[in-house]
């Protein structure tokens, strides 16, 4: 037993003298990934530039969105006026008809407006009208400058006072279209082809006085057909109703005499001819372009590992005048074109409004940013983002029923700026 132990002993020194010699004559089998560690510096910085501009997009998308607005506004920056054309259709779902009784005597046509925002001055009676289109809305996009041609004549006329919370506005609509909807459902039934020819769709509009603007949620507005029945000594009510479906908004805005006179569409000038203010507004088409500038510049002569970035953005708290005008509740970023134009993401970058902290969220460009650095194909974006109220520059405008703003301080405003903060791992060369 002593024996064996003593040669094992030896056996253990030979084979590490053995491996010993081998790794000092061997140089390719040497340790390639030995780190100095005085090469290795974590670093943060604040500092890094965004270089931001205001954009003004020729094309706003607004068909069918959620609200539609009516009315006018004046502010700092831009004058608005804006009505909305909608197809009048039964629900979905029901009998392509409406029938009532040929007993039934008519009592009136009223037209019930679900009004559940306003902007500007709520003190202010908004004036609201109806009128007649010749034709349908057809299948294809809409967007903000088109307009139809509605018939003079106005089928429904009244003034309510617009309310912070949701209402329904009731207007009564014209006894002679009324009537010659009850005669078409009392004589077989009111089919679409009728409806067809006696209102494919209408124009609800504010009255030239009007100096505020509301957002109406047309699929909960309607008309509604009232009529009564009455057997002996009892009177049963009764009512039809019509629904409002295809729709968009026509937006005249008004930016010559504003602090972003100057700015036309599909371009962008630099926010440090705004008073270092971006400003964001859906429905308008105000979009921010930013740029990182030093990005590309930022490898040289060293290896860099992004470990975080995040985009800062402070709004800046609106005059007491504005405070109806609430941030967009969702900012999303979008790629930028070197001819200047936007184009879809391959992801999803995106920002929420807190109204509780007044902020909207960090956003995280940790990828994006390591794919400008690196340069990486897939995900470059030389030319910069566009931050916008909406998620893509598909056809979707469902971001855009309202006309929300924000501004926000850009990197050189004296109180909110704007910060790219950046965690990184730097490899000295």
């Amino acid at each position: 037993m002593k024996y064996m132990t003593r040669f094992l002993h030896k056996f253990v020194v030979l084979v590490c003298l053995t491996f010993l010699i081998y790794s000092c004559t061997d140089s390719e089998r040497s340790i390639k990934y030995n780190i100095d560690e005085g090469a290795v510096e974590t670093l943060f910085t604040d500092t890094i530039t965004v270089r931001t501009s205001v954009y003004l997009e020729d094309s706003v998308v607004t068909l069918n969105p959620l609200h539609s607005l009516s009315g006018k506004i004046e502010l700092p920056h831009v004058k608005a006026q804006a009505h909305s054309y909608v197809n009048v259709a039964f629900s979905a779902g029901t009998k392509s008809q409406i029938s009532v009784s040929s007993e039934a005597e008519y009592d009136s046509l009223v037209l019930i407006l679900r009004q559940e925002y306003v902007y500007g001055d709520t003190t202010k009676r908004h004036g609201v009208r109806m009128q007649k289109l010749s034709q349908t809305l057809g299948t294809g996009t809409y967007y903000h400058f088109d307009e139809l041609q509605a018939e003079n004549e106005i089928l429904a006329k009244g003034n309510f006072l617009p309310r912070t919370s949701d209402i329904n506005v009731r207007i009564r609509a014209s006894d002679v279209l009324g009537r010659a909807l009850m005669k078409q459902a009392q004589a077989g039934g009111l089919n679409y082809a009728d409806l067809l020819k006696e209102l494919p769709a209408i124009k609800i509009s504010s009255t030239d006085d009007t100096k505020n603007m509301v957002g109406f949620d047309l699929p909960s507005s309607k008309l509604q057909l009232y009529h009564h029945k009455t057997s002996g000594t009892v009177t049963t009510q009764g009512s039809a109703t019509l629904y409002f479906f295809r729709r968009f908004s026509h937006i005249d805005r008004d930016l010559t005499v504003g602090v972003l006179s100057g700015l036309k569409e599909s371009q962008a000038i630099s926010t440090d001819q705004f008073n270092n203010v971006c400003y964001v507004q859906q429905g308008i088409g105000l979009f921010l372009k930013l740029d990182f500038p030093y990005l590309k510049d930022f490898e040289k002569g060293n290896t860099i590992v992004i470990n975080k970035a995040q985009l800062v953005l402070s709004p800046i708290d609106p005059p007491a005048t504005l405070k109806s005008f609430l941030p967009p509740g969702a900012l999303f970023f979008n790629k930028s074109t070197q001819a200047g134009t936007p184009v879809i993401l391959s992801r999803t970058l995106k920002t929420t409004y807190s109204s509780n902290a007044g902020e909207y969220s960090p956003l995280d460009l940790t990828g994006l940013v390591e794919s400008l650095v690196k340069k990486k194909k897939n995900l470059s974006v030389e030319f910069g983002l566009f931050l916008t109220p909406q998620n893509s520059f598909s056809k979707n405008s469902f971001l855009y029923d309202k006309i929300n703003f924000v501004r926000i301080g850009d990197n050189n405003h004296a109180e909110k700026k704007m910060r790219l903060r950046l965690f990184y791992t730097k490899y000295k060369e």
